[in-house]
């Protein structure tokens, strides 16, 4: 009977010590696992908060094109009165820019020169 009890207890003695070892191990992987589950929060932080930075610049771009958007629009009703008014002068949109540019002012000369040329 002795015998057989110190067989029970030898047996019931492996399978604790068996125990125990998963028992560690289970902790070890509940330890990984615990780590991982932060990184993963800190990665998760970090795509957040970058998100937020392009979120924020893309609405600062959208702004940033109505704003230029309406100067365009300005512009272009600047354009059609001044246009309206030239047309109301009887000076066409061509002579003006001609005017403005100097280019008339150069034909007029290079037409002299090349008149000028001829005659000699």
């Amino acid at each position: 009977m002795f015998g057989k009890q110190k067989k029970q207890l030898q047996e019931a003695s492996t399978e604790l010590s068996h125990s125990n070892r998963r028992a560690e191990q289970y902790e070890q992987e509940v330890k990984r696992l615990r780590s991982r589950i932060e990184e993963v929060k800190d990665d998760l932080i970090t795509a957040e908060n970058e998100t937020d930075i392009q979120t924020n610049l893309v609405r600062k771009l959208q702004r940033t094109c109505e704003d230029l958007q309406q100067t365009v629009e300005s512009y272009h009703s600047q354009i059609a009165h001044l246009q309206c008014r030239l047309k109301a002068n009887g000076i066409s949109t061509a002579e003006l820019v001609l005017e403005k540019t100097g280019i008339a002012e150069s034909l007029i000369s290079e037409n002299s020169s090349s008149d000028n040329d001829l005659e000699m």
